[in-house]
């Protein structure tokens, strides 16, 4: 007997390769990559006036600002670089009677993994609400197990597999064993069995959810953060982000991410939770495994809006696990920690007001500003 396969019911993606080839940029050709590269030179001048003193710290770290909300401060690392340090250097100049400067200087310190004492900031805002509220005078399926074969990493293996899942396995096949050989042509690091193991662990992980399903079992939402953080592919991607970001590769550091640390397990909680408050209403609907949201519902005996307040309660206890990690971390460099804060804040992009990820329509004018479309100068 022939057990029917689950669906999702996902709408049709629609950035097919015909739609893709169809796109065209105003920024194409070799008058906008001289143009590009003459602003390049501007903004490194602007940079370099900034920090031989010609503006004030506020207007430099505004600057910055501007430069990482544009998305092109990697350009400009190096004068970055300096500019905080310069800032970090001189604490006397953390200081201001200006809230605006005050909370600047705040972020960007943190962002850039200096560890900045919370009172400083909190005890400014604590004296202006004092001054106010004195002011004021208020003062008072049968499935089947595709994690083996891939721990075998046997491409004779193939026969044994339905024929559904033939083409998936031969795809990672090529795709991993060509990935790892491009490492071990630019680091001469042979990572195939790590990456056999991350993705035999994320279909595991798929296969425990399978198993809930095929069940009816609800997890505690303990248990299912514990899967779902690997289900989410946080590992996954944090291993693939580290291994794309770091050079050379370290084999203890790449232990580290299959097993779990504490950066990446963060990163992939949060993750996991905002898709779930974003996602939940949709997927259920889809028939799939419970999320966060329902798992804690059954376990509290509480309403979908009380669970839903826990969950964002999590995501937020979950941020402040990460600032902590990335603060004290020693380890992992800047680029892989700020990759992991980059999939945190793309989680809530995606998952904030809804599924922008599962349903295109929602997505598509998003990837358009972002990529194809000018930013107005004025």
């Amino acid at each position: 007997m022939t057990t029917p396969r689950r669906s999702g019911n996902y709408k049709r993606s629609l950035w097919d390769d015909e739609y893709l080839q169809s796109i065209s940029s105003v920024y194409e050709g070799e008058e906008s990559i001289e143009r590009a590269r003459e602003l390049k030179e501007e903004i490194e001048g602007i940079l370099e006036e900034k920090i031989m003193g010609k503006d004030s710290i506020l207007g430099q770290i505004e600057f910055v600002d501007v430069l990482q909300r544009l998305g092109i401060s990697y350009h400009f690392k190096g004068y970055i670089h300096t500019i905080m340090e310069g800032l970090f250097s001189a604490k006397d100049g953390w200081v201001s009677t200006d809230l605006h400067e005050v909370a600047l200087k705040f972020r960007l310190l943190r962002q850039h993994n200096y560890l900045v004492p919370q009172g400083i900031y909190v005890s400014y805002i604590c004296s202006i609400f004092v001054s106010v509220l004195w002011k004021s005078g208020i003062i008072k399926r049968p499935f089947a197990s595709p994690f083996k074969f891939i721990r075998r990493w046997d491409i004779d293996a193939l026969g044994h597999l339905p024929d559904y899942m033939k083409i998936c396995f031969f795809a990672l096949f090529n795709f991993v064993n060509q990935h790892s050989y491009d490492v071990l042509k630019t680091q001469g690091f042979n990572i195939v069995s790590c990456l056999k193991e991350v993705w035999a662990n994320l279909c595991k992980a798929h296969m425990v959810e399978a198993k809930w399903i095929s069940s009816g079992h609800t997890p505690t939402i303990h248990e299912f953060l514990e899967n779902g953080l690997v289900t989410i592919a946080g590992p996954l991607v944090s291993f693939y982000l580290y291994i794309c970001c770091e050079n050379p590769i370290e084999e203890k550091m790449l232990k580290d991410f299959i097993q779990v640390s504490d950066l990446n397990r963060c990163m992939a909680i949060a993750v996991r939770l905002m898709d779930d408050l974003g996602t939940s209403p949709d997927e259920m609907k889809k028939g799939d495994v419970m999320k966060s949201i329902q798992c804690y519902m059954k376990e509290a005996d509480c309403s979908e809006e009380e669970a839903r307040d826990h969950v964002k309660y999590l995501f937020h206890e979950t941020t402040k696990k990460f600032n902590r990690a990335m603060l004290s971390n020693s380890l992992i460099s800047k680029d892989v920690v700020e990759s992991f804060m980059n999939a945190i804040r793309t989680a809530q992009c995606m998952y904030h007001t809804g599924d922008r990820y599962g349903i295109p329509d929602e997505c598509k004018e998003l990837v358009l500003s972002l990529i194809l479309e000018s930013i107005p100068l004025a």
